[in-house]
């Protein structure tokens, strides 16, 4: 219950600053704090406490069996080439926008990319089963693993 009441509260403070305030750069605050909390924690812990694509996937499960279906098969060869295509994408649409200094289309295209990552990860969790996006596609997934074995190293 507890960890529900924090995802919801991280999902209203992200719609808050993004589709309310219209603040463009929301997306590296939730990196930014990803990358904080599992260094201080040792452990994935956003990924289970806080994210909002977790919370949305959660509290969309519905009734039907939560365990993982066994429909994956080759889906785990596609995940990392679409974690770099996430980042790249995210790069180039900072970069290109802040270039043209228009600020209202590098808003727009950013909510585009939450918005469209939000959506997949719903649809692959109806057709897959429980958080396969958290699983395999999550492009912060990989950077939060790294940041963990290297907080790890150090505290050794």
């Amino acid at each position: 219950m507890h960890n529900k009441i924090i995802g919801f509260l991280f999902f209203a403070y992200i719609f808050l600053l993004m589709c309310v305030l219209r603040v463009w750069f929301t997306i590296y605050i939730v990196f930014t704090i990803a990358i904080i909390m599992t260094m201080l924690f040792k452990e994935r812990n956003y990924c289970h406490r806080v994210c909002p694509i977790a919370f949305i996937q959660d509290a969309t499960i519905g009734k039907k069996d939560k365990s993982a279906v066994n429909k994956k098969g080759n889906i785990l060869k596609y995940s990392k080439s679409v974690a770099i295509g996430f980042w790249i994408i995210l790069f180039a649409i900072t970069v290109y926008y802040s270039y043209i200094g228009n600020e209202y289309l590098l808003w727009h295209r950013l909510l585009l990319v939450m918005w469209s990552t939000l959506a997949s990860a719903i649809i692959l969790q109806e057709i897959y089963g429980k958080r396969t996006w958290c699983q395999y596609f999550c492009p912060l997934r990989h950077v939060l693993n790294y940041v963990l074995k290297k907080s790890r190293r150090i505290v050794r």
